[in-house]
């Protein structure tokens, strides 16, 4: 039996993270993943070396190891973030950008299905005060235009997404009451 890798992508406060760790408690068979600057040595080097190439790097040998073992063992695993969170980011369109996308896509699986996670704006913006000493927080606190452009981005790589996909915004309830609607869905992409 092969498993499958469900992608979660979406801005920062969105709540990804809350709502993959809830479906995970109901649902402890599958695996959390962690892809943009993920925790192996390749991940800490994007952290602190971040760009276009370190990153999609850190994405490609997570999917030649980890990914490829547990999903070829048959496990589920919920990706936090993958490469939408690069592709996504203002500056991907240049020349050496470009460059780092062609060479490393191939090496980066398709997602079995994707599940795009949105917030209200005022919503997101009163979740990243929470961590406002994160530089990026901070940033799209106090560019609320760079979330409208950013968000734009990710839609369109959404909809350019040809696998089983979802859009889920976290303001119309519970992270337990949204695990519960999203379980299913996950079992049938």
């Amino acid at each position: 039996m092969t498993g499958r890798l469900i992608v979660f992508e979406g801005l920062d406060g969105g709540g990804k993270t809350t709502l993959i760790k809830k479906l995970i408690e109901r649902n402890p068979e599958w695996f959390y993943g962690k892809a943009v600057a993920s925790n192996n040595l390749f991940g800490r080097f994007a952290r602190r070396h971040p760009s276009t190439f370190t990153f999609l790097l850190d994405i490609a040998i997570l999917n030649l190891t980890e990914t490829r073992r547990l999903v070829n063992g048959g496990k589920t695993i919920l990706q936090d973030r993958y490469d939408f969170s690069v592709l996504s980011f203002p500056g991907v369109e240049n020349y050496v950008n470009q460059a780092a996308v062609k060479m490393l896509s191939p090496l980066i699986r398709k997602p079995d299905g994707l599940i795009y996670v949105t917030v209200s704006n005022n919503e997101r913006i009163r979740r990243l005060k929470l961590d406002a000493d994160n530089p990026y927080h901070s940033y799209l606190i106090n560019n609320p235009q760079a979330i409208i452009e950013r968000e734009r981005r990710y839609m369109e790589l959404y909809d350019k997404f040809s696998s089983p996909k979802t859009i889920v915004d976290t303001t119309l309830g519970s992270p337990e009451e949204l695990a519960i609607n999203l379980e299913d869905k996950i079992k049938q992409f």
